[in-house]
């Protein structure tokens, strides 16, 4: 079982309207960003809950099956899942994709991605 990241969703909780992005450590959802409609608890590790936009696939395992639906909305994590285990293949195992302990939050109200200053500073607080 891999180790949560420090300063996931699962830690810090979200608000309706921020911007969740994959933790760079993730390789199954790295780059990946969301934009959630709905508060996500602090403490919750499992997926995202309630409606979101897929804002950006990604660069992760299962970017490539993503990019189709970049733009979209989703009334629950497991539509967007069910949709890209559809494709078959690799896709099949597409799970934990959404969950709030492989994402870190963005900024609230913005779309505007860190820059890369800002995630050298988190990172090597993270390690820590």
């Amino acid at each position: 079982m891999s180790r949560t990241p420090f300063g996931t969703v699962k830690d810090s909780g979200a608000s309706a309207g921020d911007f969740l992005i994959g933790v760079k450590e993730q390789e199954l959802n790295r780059g990946l960003r969301i934009k959630v409609h709905k508060n996500q608890e602090k403490g919750h590790g499992g997926r995202v809950k309630g409606s979101f936009d897929l804002v950006e696939a990604g660069t992760g395992t299962y970017a490539e099956y993503l990019l189709e639906f970049v733009g979209d909305s989703f009334i629950e994590a497991k539509e967007l899942i069910e949709k890209i285990q559809e494709k078959g293949g690799k896709a099949l195992k597409c799970l934990h994709l959404l969950n709030c302990n492989k994402l870190l939050k963005h900024c609230a109200k913005s779309s505007r991605l860190p820059t890369k200053p800002q995630w050298v500073s988190f990172w090597r607080r993270a390690r820590v």
